[in-house]
């Protein structure tokens, strides 16, 4: 079983790009969804006019950091 608590620990080694802040403490995780051994995360961007190079880095490296864990199977990164 997936225990919430272990995604978001693996969440917070996510950084920010630019401000090198885990992403957790910028607020950027939006939304989390866990079904069977599926996770769905959600995440909004700090800006509007956020680089979608620095975008793609945090998706890339949350879906990577959840991913990791052994419980979790499949993992969706939404922005």
């Amino acid at each position: 079983m997936i225990v919430p608590s272990r995604i978001e620990e693996a969440l917070a080694r996510v950084r920010d790009p630019e401000l090198d802040q885990s992403i957790t403490e910028l607020g950027f995780v939006e939304d989390l969804e866990i079904e069977g051994d599926s996770v769905r995360v959600r995440l909004r961007l700090p800006t509007y006019w956020c680089a979608p190079n620095f975008a793609y880095l945090m998706a890339a490296d949350a879906k990577e950091a959840v991913g990791e864990l052994d419980d979790v199977a499949s993992v969706e990164i939404d922005l």
